[in-house]
């Protein structure tokens, strides 16, 4: 189950699903959300400790050092940004499921064309 992070979200998914339910969170927003507490030119060091460490108590404890926030944005995620990886899923389905950003895309799409209706029917078809 993916989700964004949204308290709600976990509880409606929690509620339906169970508190045992797998949920990845989108691991490109956790990324960005953890990099505004950063200094820039720590930001290739991190990537590259993400990239390496994602999820490993290494990394924790580094963004420790740097900015307490960080490290805490981190945490906020519960390492569920790692839901992917854990359930051994495909290289190419991993990397699609790991952002939400393939779903976003699609929302603005609809969207933009959802806006440009004039006459709504309310039909079956």
């Amino acid at each position: 189950m993916g989700s964004d992070g949204a308290k709600a979200l976990r509880k409606g998914i929690n509620k339906f699903f169970g508190k045992e339910q797998a949920i990845q969170r989108c691991g490109l927003h956790k990324q960005r959300s953890i990099m505004k507490y950063l200094d820039k030119k720590q930001h290739i060091e991190f990537k590259r400790r993400w990239k390496k460490l994602h999820g490993h108590v290494n990394l924790v404890r580094w963004l420790g050092e740097l900015n307490v926030e960080a490290q805490n944005a981190m945490l906020d995620a519960n390492f569920e940004t790692l839901t992917v990886i854990e359930l051994k899923v495909p290289n190419l389905l991993r990397k699609t499921l790991w952002s939400t950003n393939p779903i976003d895309s699609v929302f603005d799409k609809v969207r933009s064309k959802w806006n440009r209706v004039k006459n709504w029917s309310s039909g079956v078809d």
